[in-house]
């Protein structure tokens, strides 16, 4: 992708380029604001769909100033972005089983891992001290020890 996006989307040539004020890809997913209309917006996504067969994009725009992007919800509030984290809908809430046959440092890690990305993630204090109810809610369902979820969150 750093060959298209130099050869189309940052090249002098591209008509749009000065619309781009911020641009940042994730191996094939990309997060961008845009500062030109909706329609330059979507004759810019044409234009690249033209370039190569083998790289074609579709275009998630926001609503309600919010978009989601991998596993991070961004809201539009007051000319910032505030992020948190995002779980699609269809997202189960089930993690490995503290009863199941793996070394307990492992699911431990899984907690662990989740509690930083939620520190990482939530800008808003309110936002964070949901998500880790919820992670809380989460493993002490999954059979993983309550003191031991307590703990790990308050040490977090």
């Amino acid at each position: 992708m750093h060959w298209f996006e130099k050869a189309y989307v940052f090249n002098a040539d591209n008509q749009f380029r000065d619309n781009i004020s911020f641009w940042k890809r994730q191996v094939d997913d990309i997060f961008f604001v845009w500062k030109g209309s909706k329609e330059d917006l979507e004759l810019f996504v044409w234009m690249l769909n033209g370039k190569e067969n083998r790289v074609q994009f579709t275009l998630e725009i926001e609503k309600d100033n919010f978009l989601p992007f991998l596993d991070v919800g961004i809201t539009k509030s007051k000319g910032k972005l505030i992020t948190t984290v995002y779980r699609k809908p269809t997202h189960t809430q089930q993690y490995i089983h503290w009863n199941s046959n793996h070394p307990k440092n492992m699911l431990l890690g899984v907690l662990k891992g989740l509690i930083h990305r939620a520190h990482l993630l939530c800008d808003l204090k309110d936002d964070l001290l949901d998500e880790l109810q919820l992670l809380k809610d989460v493993f002490i369902s999954n059979g993983y020890p309550s003191k031991l979820v307590e703990k790990t969150i308050k040490d977090s």
